[in-house]
């Protein structure tokens, strides 16, 4: 077989180590250099892999795609609306007819007027399926040290929604949702465009979806809420704790501040 020109170069230097350090020399050479080539093969793999990632095989946004167009996986001209089908059984987690157990939580104070309610006689009662405060309570002992019940779980809820609520309120305005979005792409020039300059900055609305999934979240684990208020009050804190989250401000102290009358306003 014929030598390239690199073996031929070679040749020479094999042959004088050959003669000088014997057969084992040789063998220690072609070991370091499969080494290395294993090295480097593994080393191309790597890189090649870093460069086919993209936001639909990672965890990378889709702004760093670039504006190379990529190939969508759904099937075109389905005729199927998006979501379920008709017919399809849903993961909804209905109310059973036979719960394995059933704990009646009075109520002791009214709702409405901060009424004492113990002494009274019930005139009714309500059956819910709601999640267990086990998490929060855990929680609570974990943080504090003491173990909250249902129910002060259930009021620390409420205490929260209210106080909160004015500090919610200044987020919103009366006016109509055409000329809230007109004012605010006039007044909001700066932050609308700002992913033109900071790349840091998503130019889309995935984190506002983000914001309304726990709503569905809720509905997929216990079926529905077991009321309007506690609807909510459940939209009212989230909203609370997802502009705290944006603000870069500590959720704790602010969930605290809240509690002590004190809550953030967004707008000063």
């Amino acid at each position: 077989m014929e030598l390239t020109e690199r073996a031929k170069a070679l040749r020479p230097f094999i042959q004088a180590t050959l003669d000088k350090e014997g057969v084992d020399a040789i063998c220690e050479l072609v070991a370091a250099l499969e080494a290395r080539v294993a090295e480097f093969e593994a080393r191309i793999v790597e890189l090649e892999k870093r460069l086919n990632k993209n936001s639909s095989n990672s965890s990378k946004p889709p702004s760093s795609d670039g504006l190379k167009r990529t190939k969508s996986q759904r099937p075109k001209n389905s005729g199927r609306k998006p979501g379920a089908q008709p017919g399809a059984p849903g993961q909804t987690l209905h109310q059973t007819q036979a719960p394995d157990i059933t704990v009646s939580v009075p109520l002791d104070t009214c709702p409405e007027c901060r009424t004492d309610l113990r002494d009274q006689p019930a005139t009714g009662d309500e059956i819910r399926q709601v999640i267990p405060c086990e998490r929060t309570a855990e929680i609570c002992q974990d943080l504090f040290g003491h173990r909250p019940s249902a129910g002060s779980v259930v009021q620390a809820v409420v205490r929260c929604a209210e106080r909160v609520a004015p500090a919610v309120a200044e987020i919103r305005d009366k006016q109509s949702t055409e000329h809230n979005l007109l004012r605010r792409l006039r007044d909001k020039r700066e932050e609308v465009l700002r992913f033109v300059d900071d790349l840091s900055v998503p130019f889309d609305n995935n984190q506002a979806e983000r914001d309304l999934r726990m709503i569905k979240v809720e509905q997929k684990v216990s079926g529905c809420f077991g009321s309007t208020h506690g609807a909510e009050r459940f939209c009212v804190i989230s909203s609370y704790i997802s502009t705290i989250r944006k603000q870069g401000m500590n959720l704790l102290e602010s969930i605290k501040a809240a509690f002590a009358g004190n809550s953030v306003s967004f707008l000063s």
